[in-house]
């Protein structure tokens, strides 16, 4: 329920809204209770590297109508460097073809282990969300 309760994340990761996954990627599929016309998609990523929280690497927006057959409607790649140090909330967004679904999954890829040139070099990499929003 945390990443659709509307509440969005300050740069502050001990804010209380964020989910964190270490070294994990995000997957989450969103029931929407029944076919609801869809014309965008947006998730909001926290850039915080000195904590080893990056940005993914990537985001795919996916629906579905039966929550089991999932047809990819967006597929972005996020656009600031690896190494970019400010503290940042990053919105991840596409607008899509006007189309009917049930299902949304959101899937974003950690960059998992810190970079070389990280001083966490070696160790797990975070990635936190805050919220999935659909029109």
């Amino acid at each position: 329920y945390g990443l659709t309760d509307c509440l969005r994340g300050s740069s502050n990761f001990h804010d209380g809204r964020w989910k964190g996954f270490e070294q994990n990627d995000l997957e989450a599929i969103i029931d929407l209770g029944t076919l609801t016309p869809i014309s965008r998609i947006r998730v909001g990523f926290l850039n915080n590297i000195t904590s080893w929280i990056f940005l993914p690497r990537k985001v795919d927006f996916a629906v579905s109508n039966d929550g089991e057959h999932f047809r990819q409607v967006a597929e972005i790649h996020n656009s600031l460097p690896e190494d970019y140090a400010e503290k940042t909330v990053k919105m991840f967004s596409a607008d899509i073809a006007s189309q009917k679904a049930r299902y949304v999954r959101v899937t974003a890829s950690n960059i998992g282990i810190c970079p070389e040139w990280h001083v966490g070099a070696g160790g797990k990499a975070w990635l936190f969300v805050d919220e999935i929003m659909v029109e």
